[in-house]
């Protein structure tokens, strides 16, 4: 169960960067995977002294909610490590992470909920998520 949500935001270079945590009540922490095999080491999440709390109107629909599946982008078949993996949360909830955006373009670097009708969606001929559950 999720029970806190961080994010690390940077603006610099004309890029912005925005990455979020998710920490568990056994104890375990995960950032967006970029790829089904991605390897998960806590240590790297202590590197950001400058975490901060995920907008409230996405907390409260992240916080104590347990992880369904992981939904992997295929553009044309190939795995798309440039768009974000969609974690389903109970509750037909599903949230992306835009990680990347030109400066001046908030909050195109964030975290985005979805409903299932959305989710659905956003498979089209050149693109679909595919569950982690059937890789």
């Amino acid at each position: 169960m999720v029970v806190r949500c961080h994010s690390y935001f940077d603006s610099k270079k004309h890029l912005q960067c925005f990455y979020s945590y998710w920490y568990f009540s056994n104890g375990t922490a995960i950032s967006f995977p970029r790829s089904p095999d991605q390897e998960y080491k806590e240590e790297l999440l202590v590197e950001f002294k400058d975490l901060k709390r995920i907008r409230k109107e996405f907390e409260n629909k992240i916080i104590g909610k347990n992880i369904i599946d992981f939904h992997f982008p295929f553009f044309e078949g190939e795995l798309d490590e440039e768009q974000s993996v969609i974690i389903e949360l109970e509750g037909d909830i599903y949230v992306s992470e835009n990680s990347f955006a030109p400066e001046g373009l908030y909050p195109f670097a964030n975290i985005f909920i979805h409903n299932k009708i959305k989710f659905e969606s956003m498979n089209d001929e050149d693109t679909q998520y595919k569950s982690i559950k059937n890789l």
